[in-house]
C-alpha cells in the first residue's frame, strides 16, 4: 500500500502480505510491512488494537507509512497511529473518534507537524501532542498529502470508482485553514511540490502548474497513475497501472520498460533511489521494484 526511504540502507513497505507457516501451509495470521536493512528484508508484524481501549491486537492491513529518521516512524490502519521509536511500537489510539473510514497517507515535517488524511474528506493535524481535525470542505476521499517545510500542504481529492464525486486540490495553511486551489476537473490521485508553491499532480494525466496554470505533461503513455515523488523540478517519478514507471529529467521523460501484471499503487524518492510497490493484476502477489543510478 505505501512505502517510505529512510536511507539507501532503511526502507520500509507496508499493506497485507500471507506468507506460508513454518510446516509449509498458509499462515492465516498476516504480516503487514517488510524492511529492508541494505542486505535483505525482513517481514515483521506490527500490531494494532482491534477495538481502541481494549487489549486484544492484530496485524492488521496498514495503509500508510511515513518516516522521518530510523527511530521516527509512523504507521497507520484504519483507526490507529503506530509510531517507531527505535526501541518499541507505541500505539496511539486518540485519532479513532475523530476519522471517518482509512487512513490514506501521512505526511509531516516533525512530531510536532503531522498530517493525516483519508476517506470521507478527513484531515487531521498533530501539534502540541493532541490531533485536531481540520474542516476540509469535502465528503469526498483524500488520497494524498504532501508539502515542504512550513510552506502550505497541498492535498488530492477524488475517487476513481466515482465519477460524479469531486475531483479538487485542497491547500493547508497554517496547520488549521482548508481552500480549494485551481485545478482542470480530471481525476488527481496524487500531488507533489518540491517548494511549497511548484505544483506537480497525476491522476489522470500528468500535470505542472509553475505558477502560471496548470499544464499537461505528456509522457508518452496512456496510462492512470497513482503517485508523483520527486527530488526537484528536474527529477520527478509518476508510477501507474500496467507496471508504468517514467521519470522526469527536466527535458523529457523517460518510460521504463514495464511490468504490464503489475500495479503500482505508491512511490518513494530520495537522492538517487526509487522505490516503487504494488500488486500484481492476475496473483494479487506485493511487489516492491527498487531502482538506483
Amino acid at each position: 500500500n505505501d512505502v517510505t526511504i529512510v536511507n539507501d540502507t532503511d526502507i520500509w513497505a507496508v499493506g497485507m502480505i500471507y506468507l506460508d507457516s513454518a510446516d509449509g501451509n498458509p499462515d492465516i495470521t498476516p504480516y503487514n510491512a517488510v524492511h529492508w536493512n541494505g542486505k535483505a528484508w525482513s517481514i515483521p508484524r506490527i500490531e494494532f488494537h482491534t477495538i481502541c481501549g481494549q487489549s486484544h491486537m492484530g496485524s492488521y492491513p496498514i495503509s500508510s507509512v511515513y518516516s522521518f529518521a530510523p527511530d521516527d516512524i509512523w504507521f497507520s490502519d484504519a483507526g490507529e497511529m503506530v509510531h517507531w521509536t527505535g526501541s518499541q511500537y507505541e500505539n496511539d489510539c486518540s485519532i479513532g473518534s475523530q476519522i471517518s473510514g482509512a487512513i490514506n497517507r501521512v505526511w509531516g515535517t516533525s512530531l510536532t507537524n503531522l498530517y493525516v488524511v483519508g476517506n470521507n474528506g478527513t484531515i487531521l493535524h498533530y501539534s502540541n501532542s493532541n490531533w485536531v481535525k481540520l474542516a476540509s470542505g469535502t465528503t469526498t476521499d483524500i488520497n494524498d498529502a504532501w508539502g515542504v517545510g512550513n510552506s502550505p500542504v497541498y492535498c488530492a481529492v477524488s475517487n476513481s470508482f466515482d465519477p460524479n464525486e469531486e475531483k479538487r486540490i485542497l491547500k493547508i495553511t497554517n496547520g488549521t485553514k482548508v481552500d480549494t486551489v485551481s485545478w482542470v476537473g480530471r481525476e488527481v490521485s496524487s500531488v507533489w511540490t518540491p517548494d511549497g508553491t511548484h505544483l506537480y499532480a497525476c491522476g489522470d494525466g500528468v500535470f505542472e502548474n509553475d505558477g502560471g496554470g496548470w499544464k499537461e505533461m505528456v509522457t508518452g503513455a496512456s496510462i492512470y497513475t497513482s503517485c508523483i515523488r520527486g527530488n526537484g523540478t528536474n527529477d520527478i517519478v509518476v508510477v501507474g497501472g500496467f507496471g508504468f514507471i517514467a521519470h522526469w529529467n527536466g527535458a523529457h521523460w523517460e518510460i521504463y520498460p514495464p511490468s504490464m501484471d503489475v500495479l503500482y499503487t505508491k512511490v518513494a524518492m530520495k537522492g538517487n533511489m526509487i522505490v516503487a510497490v504494488g500488486n500484481s493484476a492476475t496473483s494479487e502477489q506485493a511487489v516492491i521494484t527498487v531502482g538506483s543510478r
